[in-house]
C-alpha cells in the first residue's frame, strides 16, 4: 500500500446509522448490469463542540525528528450522540467491546475505557502486555464479559523456544488472567468460539510439526487436546491454517502436502462431538482466486498464514491471508465467487463481519473505498457510509458480539476522523 501511515490523523467517533445493503458488481464473474445502489438513510450524530467538551486529553508523544503526531498515540472517542468520552494514549487503534467499552494497548498495558452507568467515563488497566512479544490481535474474541487473545512470550528473533499463552481479560471485574498452551509456540495461531468454549489451534515445533486443536472450557478453565494433525519433514501431511465454529459445526481450512510442488487446500466439517462429518476440496477455487489477486497461480499463496476464516450460512466461506489473497467460495460447489486484493480486509472481533478497503482512496470496479460491504446470502452487498470527506480513509474496524461496530477513518491533515457504531439488525 502506497500510503504513509504515521502521516495519518486520527480521531473516533462512534456514531449511529441506518444503512441499507445493496448489491455491488462482482469482481470475478462477468454479470449483467447489477442494480443500482440504494440510498441508505444516515442518522449521523456531529461530535460536540472540542472547546466545550469534557474529556480529559493526555500528553502523547511525537515520531523523533517529526513535526506531525504518530496518529496511534492521541485518539479522540466520543459517544454515540457525538458527545466526547475521552482521549486515549494507545499503541493501536482499539477495539470495541460488549457495553461499547473500547479495549487497546498503551505503554506495555492492556486498558479498557467505557462509561459507567450514570454516565461517567471509566478507565481500567487490565494487565500488563510487556512480556509479550506477539498477540494475534486479528482473532481476538469476546464471550459476555470476558475477552481472549492468544500471545508469545519470548524473542521471536533468537532460536530458543517460545511460551503461548491464552491471555484472558475480564471485562467487567478489569482483571487479567493466562494460560499456558505450549512451551514451543508459532506466533500465527487462531482461536474461535462456541458454546461457552474457546477452541483454537497451534503449531506444535518438533521434530515433527504437529498441529493441535484446543479447547478451552471458560468456565472451568479446564482445557483438553480435541484433534492433531501432522507435517514430516519430507513435506508430506497436512497443516492447520485456521478454525471456525458456529452453532452447528467446527470448520477447520487445512492445506494438504503430497510434496513440496503438489499441494491442495480443503476443508473439513465436524459436529458438536468433533467427530469429521463432511470435507470439502478447495484447491480450484482457491487457485483462481490467486491469479484474479496476483496476475497468477502462486502456490506459495495457498500456504501463508491465514488472518481471517469465516462461515457464512454452512455454505459460504470468506478467506483473508496475511498476503493479498481474498475470496469468497460457494462450498455447495466448490466455485469462486470473487477474488479481491489486498487492501481489501474484514472486520476484527467475533461481531457479524463487514467489509472494507483498508487505507485506500481509490475507487475499483469492485470495490468502493467510501463504502462498507456486508455478505448475505452469497452474495457482497454495498453499504454506503457517506461519512466520509476528501482525502480520508478507513483505517479499521472492529466488530462486537452485542452488535456494535467501531469504525475508525483518517485523513492526512488535522481533522478528526470518524468511527461508527451500527447495530447488526440494521444491516440486514
Amino acid at each position: 500500500m502506497n500510503i504513509n501511515i504515521r502521516q495519518t490523523i486520527c480521531t473516533l467517533l462512534l456514531i449511529p446509522v441506518t444503512l441499507t445493503g445493496c448489491k455491488m458488481a462482482l469482481p470475478v464473474d462477468t454479470r449483467a448490469d447489477q442494480d443500482k445502489a440504494n440510498d441508505a438513510d444516515l442518522i449521523i450524530s456531529t461530535p460536540a463542540d472540542e472547546e466545550s467538551s469534557d474529556y480529559e486529553e493526555n500528553d502523547y508523544a511525537r515520531v523523533p525528528d517529526m513535526d506531525y503526531e504518530d496518529p496511534n498515540l492521541n485518539i479522540k472517542l466520543t459517544d454515540l450522540s457525538g458527545k466526547a468520552l475521552a482521549a486515549i494514549e494507545s499503541s493501536d487503534s482499539g477495539m470495541i467491546v460488549p457495553d461499547m467499552g473500547v479495549f487497546y494497548k498503551c505503554n506495555d498495558e492492556y486498558r479498557l475505557t467505557k462509561m459507567t452507568e450514570n454516565g461517567k467515563k471509566e478507565d481500567i488497566i487490565l494487565g500488563s502486555a510487556k512480556e509479550y512479544s506477539y498477540e494475534t490481535f486479528y482473532a481476538r474474541t469476546c464471550i459476555d464479559n470476558m475477552l481472549y487473545t492468544l500471545a508469545i512470550k519470548g524473542d521471536l528473533q533468537d532460536q530458543k523456544e517460545d511460551q503461548l499463552y491464552l491471555v484472558e481479560f475480564d471485562l467487567k471485574e478489569g482483571t487479567e488472567n493466562e494460560y499456558l498452551i505450549s512451551d514451543n509456540g508459532f506466533p500465527y495461531v487462531s482461536l474461535t468460539s462456541r458454546d461457552g468454549k474457546i477452541i483454537l489451534f497451534f503449531h506444535d515445533q518438533k521434530e515433527k510439526l504437529t498441529d493441535r486443536i484446543i479447547e478451552f472450557d471458560c468456565s472451568t478453565k479446564n482445557i483438553r487436546e480435541l484433534l492433531t494433525y501432522t507435517l514430516d519433514n519430507d513435506l508430506a501431511g497436512e497443516s492447520v491454517r485456521s478454525i471456525y465454529a458456529d452453532k452447528d459445526a467446527l470448520y477447520l481450512l487445512k492445506v494438504v502436502y503430497n510434496s513440496n510442488n503438489n499441494i491442495s487446500m480443503a476443508i473439513d466439517v465436524f459436529d458438536k462431538d468433533y467427530k469429521k462429518i463432511k470435507d470439502y476440496d478447495i484447491t480450484d477455487a482457491m487457485k483462481k482466486a490467486t491469479v484474479e489477486t496476483t496476475n497468477m497461480e502462486d502456490l506459495n499463496e495457498l500456504i501463508q498464514p491465514v488472518s481471517s476464516f469465516n462461515i457464512f450460512d454452512g455454505r459460504y466461506i470468506y478467506y483473508e491471508n496475511f498476503s493479498v489473497t481474498r475470496a469468497f467460495i460457494d462450498l455447495k460447489d466448490s466455485s469462486l465467487l470473487y477474488a479481491i486484493p489486498e487492501p481489501f480486509t474484514s472486520s476484527s472481533g467475533n461481531g457479524p463481519k463487514v467489509f472494507y478497503s483498508l487505507f485506500c482512496l481509490e475507487s475499483k470496479d469492485s470495490i468502493d473505498p467510501e463504502s462498507l460491504y456486508i455478505f448475505d446470502n452469497g452474495e457482497l452487498k454495498k453499504i454506503p457510509t457517506a461519512i466520509l470527506d476528501d482525502g480520508q480513509q478507513i483505517s479499521s474496524v472492529t466488530a462486537s458480539p452485542d452488535g456494535y461496530y467501531m469504525v475508525s477513518i483518517c485523513g492526512e491533515d488535522n481533522t478528526p476522523y470518524l468511527a461508527k457504531i451500527v447495530s447488526s439488525s440494521e444491516l440486514r
